[in-house]
């Protein structure tokens, strides 16, 4: 059974992702507007983007109020699996195979790839989740305090990027490594503490309340988001490697 999610914390969760949707879109548009590609080209991308990235959004909404993902006992499959992963996979398809998706991706500095995710400092929703009894504490506190550490970084990390490139590439790297990492505890703790066939831990206070809507729009959302930044992040590295420099442009 899904756990009543006082008005504040319903309100702020979905905040928090229409505000990672708009930074999305703003980037990709940013991106967009330099890469080097033929405005009808710039035109279609832009349309498709805004289609993609705003529809994911509502269809996640949509699936998580109906109840789609919500652990349960008489659940077989974790459907928050499917939320998580299919968006993921579509992600990296896009990323390795739309030439103009890398064209843009390529026109973006990486200071701002890096930078935009201090919006991970909003994890702390996790601690307050928990100190509501909404989420239990095995889960909420290293998948809050880890993203609030990864959030806190990103703007360092993005100033290093921006002002000494020649020496950046290990320290993004680490960055990177510390971000997708937490996110991959985050999701096997919220995978085990989940109520269900898999659950492991927390089995005195089985943790309903991330598949409930609209927490569970942080995993089917938002940490999709973050994970595919990422992979966007190593992507300019790689490129900037095989071209012969250090760190991809860090134009403001």
């Amino acid at each position: 059974m899904a756990p009543t999610i006082p008005l504040s914390i319903y309100a702020f969760t979905l905040i928090a992702n229409v505000l990672v949707c708009g930074l999305l879109l703003f980037g990709l548009f940013q991106g967009l507007a330099a890469a080097d590609l033929p405005q009808a080209r710039k035109t279609r991308f832009g349309l498709i983007a805004s289609i993609g990235v705003i529809g994911w959004l509502f269809l996640a909404a949509e699936l998580a109020r109906a109840g789609v993902f919500q652990s349960g006992l008489d659940r077989v499959f974790p459907m928050i699996a499917l939320g998580t992963g299919l968006p993921i996979v579509f992600g990296l398809l896009a990323i390795r195979y739309s030439t103009s998706l890398r064209a843009v991706l390529q026109a973006i500095p990486i200071h701002r790839l890096i930078g935009v995710q201090v919006y991970r400092t909003l994890g702390f929703i996790f601690l307050i989740a928990t100190s509501a009894n909404l989420i239990p504490g095995v889960f909420a506190l290293p998948a809050g305090i880890g993203d609030i550490a990864v959030g806190l970084l990103a703007p360092l990390v993005a100033w290093r990027a921006m002002k000494d490139p020649g020496r950046v590439r290990g320290t993004i790297m680490a960055w990177v490594i510390l971000g997708i990492g937490d996110l991959i505890l985050a999701l096997t703790l919220g995978f085990l503490s989940s109520p269900g066939r898999f659950q492991m831990i927390a089995l005195g206070e089985p943790n309903a309340g991330i598949s409930a809507f609209p927490l569970v729009m942080i995993p089917i959302f938002a940490v999709p988001v973050s994970i595919l930044l990422h992979v966007a992040v190593i992507s300019k590295l790689r490129a900037a490697r095989r071209s012969g420099s250090v760190a991809a442009p860090a134009v403001a």
